[in-house]
């Protein structure tokens, strides 16, 4: 079961969550459109840039060339050199050249594209257009040449390089703060279903207590008030059914009037006790009687009589905790049995006289002035008893203590007796009735030296397979099945 969980567990943790498909796909998508946001914006400054450096071209080259038509004689090629010279230290172009109508270089500057502050890769990446602008020098009506420039696009790389930059931060600032908010408000929303989920798992373990209060969306909300409700119908469900389960446990395993174990859950435990391998010294069964508990309740009514038993249970009861591991249990009418495991016979037949006497006097108490008996018969569990023969031991025990018309406590006997079940007892009183296998023994009883005879003792004995049985032991129990006469 561990291991199917631990799969289970790793399975989950292999599968995406809704949180994370959502911030993917949407975080997804606000980046995509951050960067085709920044690709447009980069394109239309690099376009500008471009038509800023042909524009400054063209005025370059119109400037110079009406310079050298208008203000100095542009056949003047010292003087066109010197216009030439100044244009070009300006720094703004990267090639001014004064050509001849028909080819040749009157007087021209050129310049390498170095010191810019934006690395090669974005140079050659960017690659801005070097438009080239013509200008007509002229001389009256005579046309003596064309001022070619080209401008600088240093500058231009510089101010698209650090606009990228700006461009590039601003995506990033937005984007992560746009996924940071995202995240925060799909936590926020989801957290019911987290929520949910561990309701579930407790729903599992049988705990209905929990309950999902956070709001959210209104879907979630429905969801959430529904399972709140299922939570509390299980809940009550569950209550019911467990007071119920209880309330039979309580009536199967409890007598209803003295709360002690019932016959059915004592047998069960008792036979646990006994016949388990586990068990080295299984303990002292002892079984008590109240005598006259049938006059007791004609003469009281049935209320008295349960109030008696209930007295007498509390002191068995209070007896039970004295003696860890013992149990006591109400078998029938004002019968009780008690199970001392692990206990000596010596020990416990002290206990049990204790007891005996202290019950002897509350039923004395409350039965005043009727006569009152208590009898008790115990029986040591061997290892490998069965629980039928160790219940028949101590009833046999029982019900030679009820030979005594006073309180006593009676220990069964181990050796010739075999100890029976009732319905064994009755089929051999019955069968020695049918063969005449009572017989009477007699022992004469003399006075005096001269051995005069004064009465017979007369010893009753059963031929049985297993012996001969005596009258103590086979006379109660002919009297409990009802086989006596008078």
């Amino acid at each position: 079961m561990a291991r199917k969980r631990a799969r289970a567990g790793q399975k989950q943790l292999g599968v995406i969550t809704l949180q994370t498909l959502l911030l993917v796909f949407t975080g997804g998508l606000l980046v995509l459109i951050l960067l085709l946001g920044f690709a447009a914006s980069y394109g239309t400054f690099r376009d500008y840039v471009a038509d800023q450096l042909e524009g400054h071209a063209r005025d370059g080259a119109t400037a110079t060339g009406l310079s050298l038509s208008n203000a100095i004689d542009g056949r003047d090629t010292v003087a066109a050199a010197s216009l030439i010279d100044a244009v070009f230290d300006s720094g703004r172009y990267l090639s001014v050249q004064y050509l001849a109508h028909d080819g040749p270089e009157i007087a021209g500057r050129q310049a390498e594209l170095n010191g810019l502050t934006a690395p090669g890769w974005f140079v050659e990446l960017a690659s801005l257009p070097l438009p080239v602008a013509e200008a007509e020098v002229v001389r009256g009506w005579s046309r003596l040449g064309t001022v070619r420039v080209v401008s600088h696009p240093g500058r231009a790389y510089n101010d698209l390089w650090r606009i990228t930059l700006v461009l590039l931060a601003g995506v990033a600032i937005i984007g992560g703060l746009a996924l940071f908010i995202l995240h925060t408000l799909l936590g926020r929303l989801l957290k019911p279903l987290k929520l949910l989920e561990q309701q579930a798992r407790a729903w599992g373990q049988k705990d209905f207590r929990k309950r999902v209060h956070m709001r959210s969306t209104r879907e979630l909300n429905q969801v959430t008030e529904a399972m709140n409700q299922m939570a509390e119908d299980l809940g009550r469900l569950f209550e019911g059914q467990a007071k119920l389960i209880h309330h039979l446990r309580k009536v199967n395993n409890e007598d209803a009037v003295t709360g002690l174990y019932s016959r059915g859950a004592f047998d069960q435990r008792l036979k646990v006790e006994v016949e388990s391998e586990e068990k080295s010294a299984p303990g002292v069964l002892a079984m008590i009687q109240l005598g006259y508990f049938t006059e007791y309740n004609r003469a009281y009514g049935r209320v008295e009589g349960d109030q008696l038993l209930r007295a007498l249970a509390a002191r068995i009861s209070a007896f039970v905790d004295r003696h860890a591991e013992s149990f006591a249990g109400r078998r029938t009418g004002a019968e009780f049995a008690l199970f001392l495991p692990g206990a000596s016979v010596a020990d416990a037949r002290v206990w049990a006289n204790d007891l005996l006497q202290e019950l002897d006097g509350v039923y004395a108490e409350l039965a005043a002035p009727m006569d009152t008996v208590v009898h008790a018969g115990l029986a040591a569990a061997r290892p490998g008893e069965h629980v039928r023969d160790l219940l028949s031991a101590v009833d046999e025990a029982l019900r030679a203590a009820q030979q005594r018309d006073e309180s006593c406590c009676w220990l069964a006997e181990d050796g010739v007796e075999h100890h029976h079940s009732m319905d064994t007892w009755r089929t051999i009183l019955t069968e020695a009735i049918r063969k005449k296998a009572l017989s009477l023994w007699l022992q004469p009883m003399v006075h005096g030296a001269d051995q005069q005879l004064v009465h017979y003792q007369v010893f009753s004995r059963l031929k049985n397979g297993d012996g001969d049985l005596k009258a103590g032991v086979f006379v109660p129990m002919a009297e409990r099945l009802g086989l006596l006469v008078d």
